[in-house]
């Protein structure tokens, strides 16, 4: 596998389960447009407790890795930003565990 699929991997795993948990615990209805993705981040941005300032800052940074990734034919330290953003993915995903 490429690293550009691990930061897609890694983004899309984050996402949806930030996404889940916004619908299913908090009763949130996420729009079906291509821009749920910037919706669910505000959703954490908008709540002021820490850890979901620290998912919105997450989120907001493993898209811009995805973007970078897939759309970007030289993306200079792959390697290294695919360690990011996989550490921030498991980040997310321990803090909702965890909210």
């Amino acid at each position: 596998m490429r690293y550009e699929s691990y930061i897609s991997r890694a983004y899309y795993a984050a996402f949806i389960l930030a996404r889940n948990y916004l619908r299913d615990q908090e009763g949130i209805s996420i729009p079906k447009i291509s821009d749920a993705h910037r919706y669910v981040w505000e959703q954490f941005k908008l709540n002021p407790h820490p850890q979901r300032q620290l998912i919105a800052n997450n989120l907001k940074r493993l898209r811009g890795y995805r973007r970078q990734a897939d759309y970007v034919d030289k993306f200079p330290g792959l390697s290294g930003i695919t360690i990011i953003a996989l550490d921030l993915s498991e980040e997310v995903i321990a803090i909702l565990s965890n909210l």
